[in-house]
């Protein structure tokens, strides 16, 4: 038997780059050749640390050449560092930024960003733009302007053991009850498993992201036509005791539980089901440090009610400018569009279901990468964005704030999200968005 990878092993280098400014391409087939500037010019970027966005860094530092060097920062969760790097004035020291649905409504409403219109429209035919298609450019415009250079779109989908399911006469689940019957099952049939479903159900962003998943399919909105908060109606409770039923058939650590912590419990064989995002499923079979390699198939996101919508959120990824920056805002951008082209997409295609159109539907590509149709029926049964709103970051970390309570029982379901419905309205109103 092989010696149990470590714990750094098994995270691979999400984990080891965390904070750390990089420097130096590491993919030797990633290539950039842009004009040079007169003088020395630095480009920084900050980002999140998930495998995509190791590998698309790579791309844009190999355009470190000549009087070009490109830095970047990968972190466990830029958002606090971005946050405040827009927020301090002056000239951002972050000249690309990555941001998601979330954070993008967020940093567009306060003024953080520059558009990109014109740079999309000058150098769309040379970095093939048109291959993004146009309800990605709407979904990521604001007022009519382009912002954002997307990547990848991504989505929660169920991961499950295919092998064990068959064993014990389990059909692939369509709905969180059916999952949380099969967990039963497992939990009372297959000893091998310690923990038959796991989640992200870290407190803070985490599990409220879970929670919205939750809720919006069961048709929960956050908020009524004037802001104020709603998702601590019935539904909202509704999803919460969903969560809690799960609860009995996940690690007793569950409530601490990040995204590489549940990638390692599917990747030894602890955990045999769960709703996870859809951008690490190629870490399933990565044979280095995966048990289980093959042994996991993926379906789209099961309903929290019969006829419901998938529990999952539509989700994009993007690289934006922040409105002051000290350097050349289209050499910033051709470094962004270096990041995002189709051969670098082509050479990472099991890492993300990206944003373009010639590399998602490409036959060969969707053979290898056999959770793409999952994302695909996700989205295709009707999955929703988060809701669009300025204030709705506010929301989610108030319900961040005061959900673990109700999952740990030391307040009911109703309780934990008035209490997150008041922090919400009182931060709005202070904020001014009420």
């Amino acid at each position: 038997m092989h010696p149990a990878p470590t714990r750094r092993q098994l995270l691979g280098t999400a984990a080891g780059l965390a904070g750390a400014t990089i420097a130096g391409p590491a993919f030797a087939q990633a290539s950039c050749d842009l004009p040079q500037p007169a003088r020395a010019v630095e480009i920084s970027t900050i980002s999140n640390a998930f495998p995509v966005l190791q590998f698309l860094m790579e791309q844009m530092r190999a355009c470190s050449r000549g009087n070009i060097r490109v830095e970047t920062r990968l972190t466990a969760d830029n958002l606090p560092q971005t946050r405040t790097a827009l927020q301090a004035g002056g000239n951002v020291p972050f000249q690309i930024i990555h941001a998601s649905n979330t954070s993008f409504v967020e940093f567009v409403n306060r003024g953080h960003l520059q558009p990109i219109t014109d740079l999309v429209a000058k150098h769309r035919d040379a970095y093939q733009l048109n291959d993004i298609p146009a309800g990605l450019w709407q979904q990521t415009a604001h007022e009519g302007q382009a912002y954002v250079l997307p990547f990848q779109s991504n989505t929660h989908v169920l991961f499950y053991r295919r092998d064990l399911l068959e064993k014990h006469g389990i059909a692939v689940p369509a709905t969180v009850e059916q999952m949380i019957a099969a967990a039963a099952t497992l939990k009372a049939r297959e000893p091998a498993i310690e923990h038959p479903l796991a989640g992200v159900y870290g407190r803070g962003w985490n599990v409220t992201t879970e929670f919205a998943n939750i809720y919006q399919s069961l048709g929960g909105d956050w908020f009524d036509a004037r802001g104020t908060p709603t998702f601590n109606d019935a539904r909202g409770q509704q999803a919460i005791e969903l969560m809690k039923a799960m609860l009995p058939y996940m690690s007793p650590n569950a409530l601490a539980f990040s995204t590489d912590d549940v990638m390692v419990a599917f990747q030894q064989g602890r955990s045999a089901m769960g709703i996870y995002w859809a951008s690490r499923a190629a870490n399933m079979d990565a044979p280095d440090v995966s048990r289980v390699p093959g042994a996991f198939s993926f379906a789209p996101a099961p309903a929290a009610a019969p006829g419901g919508l998938p529990s999952a959120a539509i989700w994009w990824d993007g690289f934006c400018i922040p409105r002051q920056i000290n350097v050349d805002r289209e050499l910033v951008f051709s470094v962004m569009a270096e990041g995002i082209s189709a051969a670098t997409m082509r050479r990472g295609a099991n890492l993300a279901f990206y944003s373009r159109t010639s590399v998602v539907t490409d036959p060969a590509l969707v053979a290898q990468n056999r959770y793409w149709p999952a994302i695909t029926a996700t989205i295709a049964a009707g999955t929703k964005t988060f809701p669009a709103r300025p204030f709705f970051s506010l929301g989610h970390t108030a319900v961040g704030a005061s959900i673990i309570d109700a999952l740990q029982g030391r307040a009911t379901p109703k309780e934990a999200l008035d209490r997150a419905a008041m922090q919400f309205t009182r931060e709005a109103r202070s904020q001014g968005f009420l």
